[in-house]
């Protein structure tokens, strides 16, 4: 069983994860968002190496003391959760300590998913599920974030919608303008940013290769895309029937207005 000591690096992990990614999620830091991503990603994989992590470590701990001064807050948690990743990754009690806190939940879930995947298929195929994995969790997570949002909500559907295949428009004019949306809240919620950002740039990556079909496979595999899937038809089927509704409220608005010209004259 482990220790308390033990118990509480996980807890400082955890939140010094959240912190990072308050922060680094900012369009100007994009670059050390994907590798503190990957660092993530590493957190409960069944393939970690610590030759991967130690080069990501490389990579960020010179960023994390460029900004000390510029950024003292995003510097501190960086260090910290390197620190801590260097201590917990690998070792056998991390996700078991994690579960029984309940902490980092999104991780553990595309952890899961990882493991109940089949393996082969080369690498360019377990790229393609990596991203897959990482937009389903997104997706699940960003409707009921965007719907408060009427800027953003609109374009966040029409690219749900045609991952899912309930409507088959190419959403690229959807995607630029979820960038920019996210780029414009990037001060004001950094975190809701930098998920928007993800979640259109891996969408982004499949409809611009033309390997879009692909990327379906690997979703269609996964249970929580079945449940995003069910989602979409039912707010389409709610977008058409408010849109019938309109319609018909239009017309009655149209012929009331031609009977009463028609009392007129």
């Amino acid at each position: 069983m482990a220790s308390l000591v033990f118990e509480n690096k996980v807890k400082a992990w955890e939140k010094s994860r959240l912190e990072v990614r308050k922060y680094i999620s900012d369009p100007q830091f994009a670059e050390q968002d994907g590798y503190f991503s990957e660092v993530e990603q590493m957190a409960f994989g069944g393939s970690f190496k610590k030759k991967e992590l130690d080069e990501r470590i490389m990579q960020l701990k010179p960023f994390a003391r460029g900004i000390a001064n510029k950024d003292p807050k995003l510097s501190g948690a960086l260090n910290l959760f390197l620190s801590l990743c260097e201590t917990l990754y690998g070792n056998g009690d991390f996700e078991a300590v994690a579960r029984r806190l309940k902490l980092a939940s999104d991780l553990l879930e595309i952890a899961r998913d990882e493991r109940a995947r089949p393996s082969g298929g080369g690498n360019a195929r377990r790229i393609t599920e990596e991203d897959a994995a990482r937009w389903d969790v997104l997706a699940n997570g960003l409707w009921t974030k965007v719907r408060g949002y009427e800027k953003a909500v609109f374009d966040f559907l029409c690219v749900l919608f045609y991952v899912a295949e309930v409507r088959r428009d190419n959403p690229s004019a959807n995607l630029r303008s979820l960038m920019l949306f996210a780029n414009q809240i990037s001060a004001k919620d950094a975190i809701l940013a930098g998920e928007i950002q993800r979640f259109a740039g891996l969408a982004d990556k499949y409809v611009k290769n033309g390997k879009m079909g692909e990327f379906r496979q690997s979703l269609r595999t996964r249970s929580t895309y079945l449940r995003l899937e069910e989602l979409c038809r039912q707010i389409d089927l709610d977008i058409r029937k408010k849109e019938d509704e309109r319609r018909r409220a239009e017309e009655r608005e149209a012929k009331e207005r031609e009977k009463t010209s028609a009392h007129r004259g």
